[in-house]
């Protein structure tokens, strides 16, 4: 059995390396220290990396925290590191560009409750990537993201249930969810709300003044289509 000591991390946590290891482990995380140029982002890189090939590994070999469990500080700094792997590997930054790489590593970030790394996930099942494409997958993944806030989520979510793509149509949700993700912001979501009711689809009643209301904080955002719309709603709420 292999001997192991306790390493101190550049960022303060600790972690368990094997003793033979330990020159290896240290040169690198020294090296990275002396960048002056995305310091932090590569350590944590090559921190993965190591954990990903078994020359280090956590305390007691625990990583893994249940959904909706309170994830510890130092855990939650590791997921992010997933998270931003998977980034990496899905843009080609700093590594070759791997569809197959980019969802494994969104997988684990997003199994721990990483809201972004949801999102990607489920992009990467919505449009095959990396992944055998899978409506119903990609669903899964968005609601979980928009159930955290994540308007670019809410607003896919929202579009899935218009088209009926991985869930049954439902207009009611699909305005729901655009008004969460047109609430923080989110133009295309306002513009499409403004949709809802000009057609009267999964609101109360059809409403024109309301449609023009979401039509124009759209347009304030550069939204084109939003800009036109706000023009003939505007003219049907006085005829």
């Amino acid at each position: 059995m292999n001997e192991k000591i306790e390493y101190e991390c550049p960022n303060g946590g600790k972690i368990n390396v094997e003793k033979r290891k330990i020159g290896v482990a240290t040169f690198l995380f020294t090296w990275l220290i002396t960048l002056k140029r995305k310091k932090i982002g590569l350590t944590a890189v090559v921190f993965v990396l190591l954990a990903a090939f078994g020359i280090i590994s956590t305390p007691n070999g625990q990583n893994e925290h249940r959904e909706g469990e309170k994830v510890p500080k130092g855990d939650v700094e590791a997921v992010e590191v997933q998270y931003n792997l998977g980034v990496m590997y899905y843009k080609g930054e700093g590594v070759e560009k791997d569809d197959v790489e980019a969802a494994k590593w969104y997988r684990k970030a997003a199994e721990q409750g990483h809201a972004k790394a949801q999102y990607e996930l489920g992009k990467m099942y919505r449009y095959g990537r990396g992944v055998r494409r899978d409506d119903e997958e990609a669903v899964k993944w968005f609601r979980k993201a928009a159930k955290q806030g994540h308007a670019d989520a809410q607003f896919s979510l929202a579009l899935r249930y218009y088209k009926g793509e991985g869930v049954k149509r439902d207009y009611v949700k699909e305005a729901k969810w655009y008004r969460k993700a047109a609430e923080q912001g989110h133009a295309s979501a306002r513009y499409n709300l403004g949709n809802n009711y000009r057609k009267g689809e999964g609101v109360p009643k059809k409403d024109y003044r309301e449609a023009a209301k979401w039509y124009l904080k759209a347009a304030v955002q550069g939204h084109n289509k939003a800009k036109i719309n706000f023009v003939w709603t505007v003219i049907l709420s006085l005829t």
